[in-house]
């Protein structure tokens, strides 16, 4: 049960990250242009919580979510330092042979790549190239 709750976590929290990272770039690009001034090839893990205090509060919503179907405190604590982690990793190209460069590719090319790849990848949104981030 507790890998099971776990999944919904992440999947909740991949899902809200996702539609909320799209409300931010469509609707409130100005208060997201904070996280991504930045050149994305200059990003390092620092630049992760970046961002207007709003952003940084709405994104994580997504974890909490499965709360409204159960209470898991241990799987949510759990998730949350790995999603914290993943999102520390994925903004530093130093990182990429672990997370991967899906997200670095997104401040290259902000229509694509909003959440996880296999949320891109099933909403239509994967960027086509990821296999090279920017060259040095």
């Amino acid at each position: 049960m507790f890998l099971l709750s776990m999944l919904f976590h992440f999947v909740s929290y991949d899902l809200w990250f996702y539609v909320s990272h799209i409300v931010l770039h469509k609707h409130f690009s100005k208060l997201h242009n904070i996280h991504h001034k930045t050149p994305y090839d200059k990003l390092k893990w620092y630049n992760t919580t970046d961002g207007h205090i709003l952003e940084n509060i709405i994104e994580p919503i997504g974890l909490f979510i499965p709360f409204l179907f159960y209470v898991d405190i241990q799987s949510c604590c759990v998730v949350g330092v790995i999603i914290s982690i993943r999102g520390y990793m994925r903004h530093d190209d130093r990182f990429s042979f672990i997370v991967g460069n899906h997200h670095l590719i997104h401040h290259k090319n902000p229509n694509y790549n909003f959440s996880e790849y296999y949320i891109d990848y099933l909403f239509g949104t994967l960027h086509e190239n990821i296999e090279n981030t920017y060259e040095r």
